[in-house]
């Protein structure tokens, strides 16, 4: 009789994937089962969490930079935790210096008092700046000066690496008049090698998209998008560009202000969900900075696989793993990954979604959902997130 075979991942590999991390500051080789081939040979680096310690989500962990070297059938791995303020005071107290993610700050305390308090330094912090975390613990932007930009969402995470050896070079601090106190991760990288994203200003603000040297790092806004809720912004974790067009999908995932600002929780963190909203989907010009606004059905995307157009320039493409809706914030606390056996997350198939770029839009023009790209999504687990192409071919057709 043959027994039914184990699929759920075992406890401990639960709790291995939160356990804090042991630095490795000097390379050391790895045991190889099996053979590396010939012609593999490089570095990979990446950026994530090394320590989750009184921390609640997937995303509050402090940065961990990981090198794999990889040469002659050898390989040898290195990391080392990015020198931050956060970490350096999480180090030496034991308790978080700013917000991160979904975990609060605790340095306001308790009692009556506390909520007041914790508003009147978040206040006072965001004039002054910088006042939210500088944990860069998300992505990693490889420069022209063979440094490593490390970076997450706030103005302030953002740290140059050596490559290297993993040593924290310098903290960036922009001092430029490019406004908003957050950005995304995943700046997009244009032919000639510069760099496209956007920052967000709020409340009373909205999108604001820029090129960046990458050799200076010097930041230009080439275009602004208001907000359609000022005192809501949307939260944007990720864009998609071809060789044209910048594409910024809004779904209608509100920040909720106040419990940012108190550290009161809400059904998504400190977000709110309105699906009765549309989702918005701004196109903007690489070349002037105009700006087109298209309405969708309401969905939510984290991270997007490519965006092309058609050969004839009238159609934009933009291809994505889609939710229904916000769940997977919550899927990803934790207490959901210990959890055992624990429960299948929300699905997200690949999608397209086709943007008429010859059609002038307007408060009627509604595009179609998303379509189906595979002939069936159940062969492929009905989850398409984290999606990578090689660098050269993003912003091109494909098969």
């Amino acid at each position: 009789m043959i027994a039914s075979l184990q699929t759920y991942v075992s406890q401990d590999a639960r709790a291995a994937l939160v356990a804090t991390a042991h630095e490795q500051v000097e390379e050391v080789e790895a045991v190889v089962t099996g053979s590396i081939p010939a012609w593999l040979s490089g570095t990979f680096l990446q950026n994530g969490c090394g320590d989750y310690t009184n921390m609640g989500h997937i995303a509050d962990g402090l940065a961990l930079i990981s090198k794999l070297r990889i040469c002659d059938g050898h390989v040898w791995g290195s990391q080392r935790f990015l020198q931050s303020e956060s970490y350096k005071h999480f180090k030496d107290t034991g308790s978080l210096k700013f917000r991160e993610f979904s975990s609060i700050s605790d340095r306001s305390g308790q009692g009556p008092f506390a909520s007041s308090l914790k508003l009147i330094q978040f206040l006072g912090s965001m004039v002054k700046k910088p006042g939210m975390s500088d944990n860069a613990s998300v992505n990693l932007v490889p420069l022209p000066s063979g440094s490593v930009l490390a970076m997450s969402e706030s103005r302030t995470s953002l740290y140059h690496m050596d490559p290297t050896n993993l040593h924290t070079l310098e903290h960036v601090i922009y001092n430029d008049q490019v406004s908003g106190d957050l950005s995304t991760a995943h700046p997009k990288v244009m032919p000639d090698g510069t760099l496209i994203n956007f920052s967000r200003s709020m409340p009373y603000g909205g999108f604001h998209v820029y090129k960046q040297d990458p050799n200076t790092l010097k930041r230009e806004e080439i275009a602004f998008i208001r907000d359609r809720h000022p005192l809501a912004p949307a939260w944007v974790h990720d864009m998609c560009m071809t060789a044209n067009h910048l594409v910024i999908v809004e779904p209608p995932l509100y920040f909720n202000v106040p419990a940012l600002l108190l550290g009161i929780e809400r059904e998504f963190v400190f977000m709110d969900w309105q699906p009765k909203d549309s989702t918005c989907v701004h196109v903007v010009s690489l070349q002037d900075g105009t700006v087109r606004t298209f309405n969708a059905p309401a969905f939510f995307a984290f991270h997007y696989a490519n965006a092309h157009e058609s050969p004839c320039g009238k159609m934009l493409f933009v291809d994505m793993g889609v939710y229904e809706d916000p769940t997977i914030i919550n899927q990803l606390t934790l207490a959901a990954f210990t959890a055992y056996p624990g429960a299948e997350v929300s699905d997200a198939p690949l999608r397209r979604l086709t943007i008429p770029l010859d059609t002038l839009p307007s408060h009627t023009t509604q595009l179609q959902s998303p379509q189906p790209l595979l002939p069936d999504d159940s062969c492929y687990g009905n989850y398409f997130d984290f999606p990578a192409l090689h660098p050269d071919n993003y912003g091109k057709p494909y098969r």
